[in-house]
């Protein structure tokens, strides 16, 4: 779920029960049937009366936003958009068309069946817009594998981190105070730190990764110059601690269970080194992809292959079933403790 949906849901909300008294509480999104996995649901109470309503964060709210279906109330639970600011003249548009909507000072509209709130007059703050939590930015992405492959890492002092992680110093402060404002660890204890909900965090970092991070590091597609050895590429002789296999070639590796029929790279080399060590050709089309490697190979369980947590994300983010099988495999042999 986007950390910064609920942020900015969060805040909403408790500027709405501070203008008018009516409460609120985030469902657990894991036991909740939603239509639409952008909503975040939340139940509104008030004087004893509740209802469940399907919140939907949007930075900026246009007019243009009322005319799209998905924005008006369906099945038992109504819409509400939510944002910081919003414009009289938009509000009025929304209204107008029956759109549910929540701001940041706590103005609010919802009509739906025999439900009707509308309070208005409250101005906007120069502080509406959310805090942003910093756990997964890129930086904060890097930091948090480094984590998840070290967690010793954890009880050093932050200079010593950025000095082993070759991420700067206020980026690790940002993305440790940001996981332990996710619940991942503990905020104030500096001896021997721990995180939690280990596997809640994998999946997260994995989404982030392919999400932002991931194509970052893209450095290109790739062919061989003889195709017809593309059978033996996982046998080609890497340049140690600068290439190494990912994806379905380093699953294979790693688990004995997949057939590569894909090839991610990673790689610290120029694309020149690899035309020239491995024979590839640039080609939009070809069956290897390469990105960048960041991490060293201490982190490697084997010289020429990623370190099981990057091929973990690597087969998830394919969605692909037989890779994401064996990527639960990959969790179960090496990631999970």
């Amino acid at each position: 779920m986007n950390t910064e949906a609920i942020d900015m849901v969060s805040h909403a909300l408790h500027e709405l029960q501070l203008t008018s008294g009516i409460t609120s509480s985030i469902c657990d999104q894991d036991h909740v049937h939603q239509s639409n996995q952008e909503a975040i649901v939340v139940d509104i109470a008030l004087n004893g009366f509740k209802v469940q309503v399907q919140c939907r964060y949007v930075k900026h709210v246009m007019p243009g936003y009322s005319n799209n279906p998905k924005h008006h109330s369906q099945d038992k639970h109504p819409i509400m958009l939510v944002t910081g600011v919003l414009p009289e003249k938009v509000k009025t548009h929304l209204r107008e068309r029956s759109v549910g909507y929540l701001d940041g000072s706590g103005n609010m509209f919802l009509s739906f069946q025999q439900i009707f709130i509308w309070i208005d007059g409250k101005k906007s703050k120069a502080s509406l817009k959310p805090k942003r939590n910093k756990a997964f930015t890129k930086s904060g992405i890097k930091l948090i594998s480094y984590l998840l492959m070290n967690e010793k890492l954890l009880n050093l002092p932050y200079r010593e981190i950025a000095e082993v992680t070759g991420i700067s110093l206020g980026n690790v402060n940002y993305a440790i105070n940001g996981l332990a404002e996710l619940g991942y660890i503990p905020l104030k204890v500096r001896n021997k730190m721990r995180i939690s909900n280990r596997k809640k965090l994998i999946e997260d970092w994995a989404h982030h990764y392919n999400e932002s991070l991931k194509p970052s590091l893209f450095k290109g597609n790739f062919r061989l110059a003889d195709e017809e050895k593309i059978s033996e590429l996982q046998k080609l002789k890497l340049k140690k601690d600068y290439t190494c296999w990912g994806g379905e070639p380093a699953a294979d590796a790693l688990t004995n269970y997949l057939r590569a029929e894909a090839f991610t790279m990673y790689t610290s080399e120029s694309v020149a080194d690899l035309m020239k060590h491995y024979s590839f050709i640039p080609d939009p089309d070809g069956r290897i992809t390469v990105y960048e490697k960041y991490w060293s190979s201490y982190y490697q369980v084997q010289p020429d292959i990623a370190p099981p947590l990057i091929v973990y994300a690597d087969l998830l983010g394919t969605g692909d079933s037989r890779c994401i099988e064996v990527a639960e495999r990959v969790f179960d042999e090496y990631l999970s403790k």
